[in-house]
């Protein structure tokens, strides 16, 4: 139920802690079987991968994180999509993402 605003507001609060990250205007899908294709427009944090083929490990380094962080891989880059996070979870996941920073899965 949060606005694009908002989604915005949470992406940029994101990239700022993310290696090489960006937000970027997307799309959230919003059923599986109950609505097939269906979305709406969201915002992201795009984390682009810094060679060929390093975007799953960036996303394994996200799983690999307590509480595990899944996110989605686009265009070899890290997408993470502030519409599929609780609020109550918003800072899990931007540990997560300092945690990146600290390691040589983000570079």
């Amino acid at each position: 139920s949060a606005t694009e605003y908002e989604l915005k507001q949470q992406a940029e609060a994101w990239a700022d802690v993310a290696p090489d990250a960006v937000s970027a205007p997307s799309r959230s899908a919003i059923g599986g079987g109950s609505l097939p294709g269906e979305t709406l427009p969201t915002w992201v944090t795009r984390i682009p991968s810094p060679q060929p083929g390093a975007a799953e490990t960036i996303a394994q380094h996200l799983r690999s994180n307590t509480p595990p962080i899944v996110a989605r891989i686009e265009d070899d880059a890290v997408i993470l999509d502030p519409r599929t996070v609780l609020p109550t979870d918003q800072a899990d996941v931007r540990n997560a993402l300092k945690n990146l920073a600290d390691s040589d899965a983000g570079s």
